[in-house]
């Protein structure tokens, strides 16, 4: 009888491990997804080098997006408007974002405007963002008790998580 409940015991755990995957999944995928067109648009948009790159490209940024000239930016700008709240979804518990969810989302993505991104910043903020939100998921197939969880943010509006080991972490 006590191995019949060790193994009942085990595949209970075996099955919410899967479930607890299985929402991991469904919470996240939209996200990647996302996640994946923003980094394929980022490559064509962000191609400043350096710091006077950076400067000289402002201009044209602004005009090209304002008056829509520069196609990819404008659909770069209207993709990452319109999914932040994904994003935001996805490092809170789900229910509706907040302004601050959004605020906070959108400080981990590249920008354009009103100076934009080098390219190496660019795409290093999607590749963060990619690792966070893969650390998340797997993290959210964990028990309750190891589990991330965001705490707040700091002055400046950077998200700040605390890991299961209790240590906090401002997220660059």
């Amino acid at each position: 009888q006590e191995r019949a409940l060790e193994r009942a015991r085990a595949m209970a755990a075996a099955s919410t491990g899967a479930q607890a995957a299985q929402k991991a999944k469904e919470k996240f995928g939209p996200p990647i997804a996302t996640l994946e067109e923003l980094e394929r648009q980022a490559n064509v948009v962000f191609t400043a080098t350096g710091p006077i790159s950076r400067l000289l490209k402002a201009p044209a940024a602004q005009v090209g997006v304002i008056l829509q000239g520069a196609p990819a930016m404008v659909q770069f700008e209207s993709l990452k408007g319109g999914t932040l709240a994904t994003f935001g979804r996805g490092f809170g518990d789900g229910g509706a974002c907040t302004a601050g969810d959004i605020q906070r989302a959108k400080s981990l993505m590249p920008k354009l405007l009103p100076v934009p991104d080098t390219r190496e910043v660019a795409l290093g903020k999607l590749k963060q963002l990619r690792a966070l939100i893969q650390e998340i998921s797997r993290r959210s197939a964990l028990p309750a008790d190891q589990a991330i969880r965001s705490i707040g943010t700091t002055e400046d509006g950077k998200p700040v998580i605390q890991l299961p080991d209790g240590r906090q972490m401002v997220v660059e």
